[in-house]
């Protein structure tokens, strides 16, 4: 998995199992912490452990820390959560009325697209309130956190440019 999977995979799971996520993605509040990622990853119900392909049964305690570190590693090369918050608030600026859907849908929506409220379909909602057509908006909110973790992906720790040059072109580019 590249970064850019490693990245969405983080903001889709934050998305859904943290109570202030995009609080979290704007820098609003502090990011949450190993453990509690840790806790993120908690399935649901009970579960005793995942085989891996070919290999004994892993823990489930196990699998969680190593995919928490696996972000933390991610993370680090990006500069931390601030690059994703960075990331975050970039987008938010150049695509205001994408990031109205995708807070919309965050705020309202569950992955059902159903409202909590009843019965009626909270994209149908949105779509009506931004103008544009269910498709658009499953559209956008699937598209919004591969475009954030991509921007985040294109800076490196110390917060520069980074498309494809090697370190020498890369200092010399930025001074």
């Amino acid at each position: 998995m590249d970064i850019v999977e490693r990245l969405v995979e983080l903001i889709e799971t934050l998305l859904r199992r943290h109570p202030m996520a995009l609080r979290v993605l704007l820098g609003e509040v502090p990011p949450p912490s190993a453990d509690e990622i840790c806790g993120m990853l908690a399935p649901g119900g009970a579960d005793l452990g995942s085989r891996i392909q070919g290999g004994m049964p892993l823990p489930e305690a196990q699998r969680r820390v190593e995919t928490a570190e696996g972000w933390s590693r991610i993370l680090e090369r990006i500069g931390g959560w601030r690059g994703l918050v960075a990331a975050t608030r970039a987008f938010r600026e150049f695509a205001p009325d994408t990031w109205k859907i995708f807070l919309l849908h965050v705020q309202w929506g569950a992955a059902s697209g159903f409202s909590h409220l009843g019965s009626e379909r909270i994209v149908e909602r949105i779509a009506e309130a931004c103008s544009v057509s269910t498709e658009t908006v499953w559209r956008r909110r699937r598209s919004v956190p591969y475009l954030i973790a991509r921007a985040a992906a294109l800076v490196d720790a110390e917060g520069h440019l980074v498309l494809g040059m090697d370190d020498d072109a890369k200092r010399a580019a930025t001074g």
